[in-house]
């Protein structure tokens, strides 16, 4: 059991305490909530899933000494229509020229985008 900050209450919550370092370990959570976004630091992986009226977290932890999660309510998500947009090239060009006895040598190179 570890005891979790809010900074109101049904506000925003945290905690983090200091593990034994490994090159890589699990950690597994349970928050009392449903509809939250939860955050780990330094996590190579979260993962959520909502089991009832409890959200269990599940996260992939690089080799550190400590452990800080934070969770808020979840951000309504809309779905955005998308929109055809014609094509766009952008393109920078650079051409070098070098003079030598009777000769000239030419070189160009473009660098381009397509959006």
């Amino acid at each position: 059991m570890v005891k979790a900050n809010r900074e109101r209450k049904g506000g925003p919550g945290s905690f983090s305490f200091e593990v034994i370092t490994s090159p890589i370990s699990k950690f597994e959570f349970v928050i009392p909530e449903t509809d939250v976004d939860i955050f780990v630091e330094p996590a190579i992986k979260v993962e959520t899933r909502k089991e009832g009226n409890t959200t269990v977290a599940w996260a992939v932890m690089p080799n550190t000494n400590s452990i800080a999660v934070r969770w808020t309510k979840a951000v309504i998500k809309e779905k955005i229509a998308s929109v055809k947009l014609e094509p766009k090239v952008y393109a920078d060009t650079a051409t070098y020229a070098a003079i030598g006895e009777g000769l000239i040598r030419c070189s160009a190179s473009i660098n381009y985008n397509v959006l």
